[in-house]
């Protein structure tokens, strides 16, 4: 377990996470930097985006009008850290699962266009 470096904004809220460029950043947001020799910027991702993360995070909020997360809080986390070729492998897993997800998406959208149609003849007793 590796902790995180420290974020450079003042608040967060959780629950959304991308990878940005350089940029300006508003007090709610926080602008994480890592050696990317050590840590894949896949498996990060995918880490803050889990849901095991997500609730450890919610349970680790300061709740008020709009909950957050101090920068302090968020720097003292850890982070399960394989060995860098094992979390090149998982972002390979991941971009080959998004891949297939890809070329199914239109398949999907079209058997939920006929679903939707049987359901409506079902529902008029054409069927």
């Amino acid at each position: 377990m590796t902790p995180f470096g420290v974020p450079s904004a003042n608040t967060g809220s959780p629950g959304r996470v991308f990878i940005g460029r350089p940029g300006i950043l508003s007090n709610n947001l926080f602008k994480i930097t890592f050696d990317t020799k050590k840590i894949s910027t896949v498996f990060f991702y995918q880490f803050l985006a889990s849901d095991l993360f997500q609730q450890h995070l919610q349970a680790q909020m300061k709740q008020g009008i709009q909950s957050h997360l101090g920068h302090k809080t968020f720097g003292v986390q850890k982070l399960p850290l394989p060995p860098i070729e094992l979390q090149r492998e998982f972002a390979r897993r991941v971009g080959a699962v998004e891949k297939l997800k890809t070329a199914h998406r239109p398949s999907l959208a079209e058997l939920d266009a006929l679903f939707a149609s049987f359901q409506h003849r079902a529902f008029r007793g054409e069927l």
